[in-house]
């Protein structure tokens, strides 16, 4: 007798198959999708962190180089946390305010320089108009609270203005399903720089 052998496969070979496939597939999807996941955020970091970096900068710059405007505040800065800097440029004397405007769903820092020669910053005005966008597009800043010390003018031990900055900045690039949208808070102190006046 003849006996035939199959050379075909058969369902359950088939199915088992099927089934290493699929699960394969699926776990290559899972590691596909949680690494463009995290690059995302990586990417959304990374803007956070430039951003950050710009601003502290510029606070830096501006309050070291400067002195605080005590009397653009009425003769004393707010004994508490205020969202608005008034500055006076150490060499000209002119004008300068950073202050953080919340709109709607976002934040922005804004700088407003008064021009040479140009008029005194009015601060009663909208601290938008006028001013340059301190951060870019791809974040928001929902919180600045910018601290004064010491909240008079003073000489002295006391003399050195200090300027305490509390920022938070997100980011407006929508998160992935299931998590937060990536966010960073900074703290600072500047220190307005003495000179010799002799």
């Amino acid at each position: 007798m003849f006996t035939q052998e199959s050379k075909a496969f058969t369902i359950v070979e088939v199915m088992i198959s099927l089934t290493i496939f699929a699960f394969t597939a699926m776990i290559a999807t899972s590691i596909y999708l949680n690494a463009m996941n995290l690059e995302k955020k990586s990417a959304d970091h990374r803007v956070i962190q430039e951003n950050i970096l710009y601003i502290m900068e510029l606070l830096a710059k501006e309050v070291r180089n400067g002195r605080i405007d005590y009397a653009a505040y009425g003769g004393t800065a707010p004994s508490g946390p205020t969202n608005e800097l008034r500055l006076l440029y150490r060499d000209t004397g002119l004008q300068e305010r950073i202050c953080w405007v919340q709109g709607f769903q976002r934040g922005n820092i804004y700088i407003q320089r008064q021009a040479s020669g140009g008029a005194p910053i009015n601060y009663s005005a909208s601290c938008s108009s006028g001013s340059e966008l301190v951060q870019n597009n791809n974040v928001t800043v929902p919180l600045v609270r910018f601290y004064i010390s010491p909240s008079t003018v003073c000489s002295g031990s006391c003399r050195q203005q200090r300027v305490t900055a509390l920022i938070q900045i997100r980011s407006t690039t929508p998160p992935p399903p299931g998590s937060s949208p990536v966010q960073s808070t900074v703290q600072s102190t500047f220190s307005v720089r003495l000179y010799n006046e002799n």
